[in-house]
């Protein structure tokens, strides 16, 4: 039977309208799944922790640079065990993990077997753990070279440590209360009490407590003489939503938001009503801080420059509630998701992408959908971002680009073919999985494709993506099903311009690739493809799909 597709593509200068996810590696062959929690870019690769038997936590530590052959396991944990705090510094990565011999302790690698080891045991006590990481948020902060951690080497009880990736260049900082611990590992740490750390303009601000003045903010260059308080004011104690911008570090405290240049004079409380809510959804321009606030009532999205007068509401009513773990337990706090984007501010509303330029005039609502978006990242002129939709106890996701205009906000990727329209984004353990981006690519684990299961898979953005035309043109292919040839026809392109043609398979592994110049139709042999269905690119975007029988 022979029939035609037709499909209307809306081809602008700049967007990748419609793309087919590429399987990186099957790691778990066949219908397997793996389980991740946390990833890292660092050096243009992505690091992120694994469970690739389902034996409990994501002990595994695996790399990728986006092919098949460099997507490897650089180390396997102690089992149960989870690889956690991953902070790139130079051309390595840091993370904490528990070898089953030494407990859990600071680790490096630089992207190969051979280069991943421990840097030091900190607490050489048998199977006795330096750090503390069941609560862990902010746990390893590097500046200007350093690694700066909490670690209990047996004999100080838990203070702040630093590294520069050596055993010899690992060493405690300052003995900041001799008496017990100068760094409350719970509060540090604890999800309750987030962001209680963070680099700031080549800094590295802490909430220490010298048993004396009480838990407060505290700063380091890592060494002893340049480790201080900044300030003994009472309003400042237990100092948590660390948001650093290029000059200032904004934060809560008993005083309520609070602002410091690193000097005790410096520091000051700019809104007692406007406290923020999480430390780690925030974006910033220069020194301008966005941020979400709460006054016991409405969740606003809120703006400061660093001064009283500055400090302000764009965004009345995020979210309504009488109760903050409402707001949790909604989980809309990670859906937030602020980016910036050609100097505006870009952020989410569960359902309601939203763009401002730091007025309440100037705030608008740009695409509303009726599913949760969800971790914006910006590449390039666009920002892209997921969508999670319910599809009964679980769900599937599709992905979306933006130049911050409404007719500028589009689908660019659909549900797998063989998912029965179900795109996971939701690991083994029910957790929402990460979403990178490592140059123009974008990392994510999903069941794409329902015969692979759960895997890492990559979507690539093109830098720039050549228009045809600005208008509604249609592509038509024909036969389909067929047996020997596929033909395409598309618009006419420009003089001496070239159509680039791509055909994938349904796992994303690339059949077929040649430029055609000067000529609107195209005929490919497919005789030689196995059964089944395949993908079309032109150019990079998506132009339909046919059945080889």
């Amino acid at each position: 039977m022979k029939s035609a597709i037709t499909i209307l593509l809306l081809l602008m200068t700049h967007v990748c309208l419609a793309q087919i996810p590429q399987l990186v590696k099957d790691i778990n062959p066949g219908k397997g799944s793996v389980s991740n929690s946390e990833s890292c870019v660092a050096n243009g690769k992505f690091f992120f922790n694994l469970n690739s038997h389902a034996t409990g936590g994501n002990n595994e530590l695996w790399v990728s640079d986006g092919t098949d052959a460099g997507t490897f396991m650089l180390h396997e944990f102690k089992i149960g065990s989870t690889v956690k705090g991953m902070e790139p510094m130079g051309s390595k990565m840091y993370f904490v993990a528990d070898d089953s011999l030494h407990g859990r302790e600071v680790w490096v690698t630089d992207g190969t077997i051979s280069g991943t080891s421990m840097v030091k045991d900190v607490n050489s006590a048998p199977l006795t753990s330096s750090l503390n990481y069941n609560y862990l948020s902010r746990y390893l902060t590097a500046v200007n070279g350093k690694i700066f951690f909490p670690a209990n080497d047996g004999v100080h009880n838990m203070e702040i440590w630093v590294t520069d990736g050596t055993g010899i260049g690992t060493y405690l900082v300052k003995d900041i209360n001799p008496d017990t611990c100068g760094i409350d590992t719970y509060y540090y740490a604890h999800y309750a009490y987030p962001g209680s750390n963070c680099k700031a303009f080549n800094k590295f601000f802490f909430a220490g407590d010298d048993g004396v003045h009480g838990n407060t903010l505290w700063v380091s260059d890592g060494s002893a003489t340049g480790t201080q308080l900044v300030t003994t004011d009472s309003a400042f104690q237990f100092p948590i939503a660390m948001m650093p911008t290029d000059h200032l570090l904004f934060f809560d405290a008993m005083g309520g938001l609070c602002v410091s240049d690193g000097t005790t004079s410096g520091t000051k409380v700019l809104s007692d009503s406007l406290s923020p809510i999480t430390f780690n959804e925030y974006a910033s321009i220069g020194d301008v801080l966005y941020y979400i606030g709460y006054n016991a009532v409405n969740y606003t999205v809120c703006k400061t420059d660093g001064t009283i007068a500055g400090t302000r509401i764009i965004v009345d009513s995020l979210y309504n509630t009488t109760s903050a773990s409402n707001w949790y337990d909604n989980n809309k706090i990670k859906q937030f998701g602020p980016t910036i984007l050609n100097n505006k501010l870009l952020f989410s509303t569960d359902t309601v992408l939203w763009v401002s330029d730091g007025t309440k005039a100037g705030t608008k609502s740009i695409f509303t959908i009726g599913s949760h978006i969800e971790q914006l990242q910006s590449i390039n002129s666009h920002v892209y971002f997921k969508v999670a939709v319910k599809n009964g106890t679980s769900f599937h996701a599709e992905i979306y680009s933006s130049d911050g205009t409404d007719t500028g906000t589009k689908q660019i990727v659909y549900p797998g073919e063989n998912h029965s329209g179900t795109y996971l984004f939701i690991n083994s353990n029910n957790q929402r999985s990460n979403f990178a981006a490592v140059n123009n690519t974008l990392y994510f684990f999903n069941g794409y494709d329902s015969s692979v299961g759960i895997e890492l898979y990559k979507l690539d953005i093109p830098a720039d993506v050549h228009a045809i035309t600005k208008e509604e043109k249609v592509i038509k292919i024909w036969p389909n099903p067929v047996t020997n040839s596929v033909q395409i026809k598309a618009p006419y392109p420009p003089k001496g311009e070239t159509y680039d043609v791509t055909i994938t398979s349904t796992v994303g592994q690339v059949v077929f690739h040649q430029q055609y110049k000067n000529t609107e139709k195209m005929q490919i042999d497919v005789h030689s493809f196995a059964a089944g269905i395949y993908f079309i690119q032109l150019n990079g975007m998506y132009a339909g799909k046919f059945v080889k029988e």
